[in-house]
This record gives C-alpha cells, structure tokens and sequence, in this order.
C-alpha cells in the first residue's frame, strides 16, 4: 500500500491518499489537488515532490511536528527519546511506536 498526505509535502491539509500503486495515489492526489486546494495545473516541480514524499503504508512517517520538534528552536528541539538516551524512560523505536 502507497501512501502521502498533504502535510507530507508542506501543505496544511488533513488529506491522506492511499493506493497500491504511486499511479493510484497520484490520481487520487490529482483529484484532490483539484477539488480542495482549487489546482488547475501541477507544476513538474510539485509533482517531483509528491512522487518522492509517496512512500509504503506499512510504517507510516511522522512528521516533525508529532515527534515533539519545535521549528526553529536551535537546541530545544533536542529529544533525548530520539537520541536513544534512556533515562527519559523510553527508547528511540518506543517513541516511534508511540506516535505511529
């Protein structure tokens, strides 16, 4: 199973396109374009992106914002849980789980 979302391309938009091939998502995606975000045309520059951020469904990608990263905080954004430092009480595959 192939998968993106919106988001997974910097958009921000709950849509989730899901295929058992990057043809089926890219219709699907096509459609939504389309529909939702008022999309005559896709750029080859979009289109690159998409195709690249479609990825298997089985393990599904967080995005930075649910691992815990604040944008733009230098060192803050640092996440011991990720590091793999257990004294936070969990271990980098745990958090992952967690989230996924």
């Amino acid at each position: 199973m192939k998968v993106i979302r919106c988001r997974d391309v910097g958009v921000d938009c709950d849509f989730e396109a899901h295929g058992e091939t990057v043809e089926d998502v890219l219709n699907q995606c096509g459609q939504h374009a389309k529909t939702a975000h008022g999309m005559s045309e896709i750029s080859p520059e979009l289109l690159e992106k998409v195709k690249s951020a479609i990825h298997d469904g089985g393990l599904r990608r967080p995005r930075f914002d649910e691992l815990g990263f604040d944008y733009g905080a230098g060192d803050s954004s640092y996440s011991p849980a990720l590091a793999g430092d257990n004294s936070s009480g969990g271990d980098a595959l745990g958090f992952l789980e967690k989230v996924a």
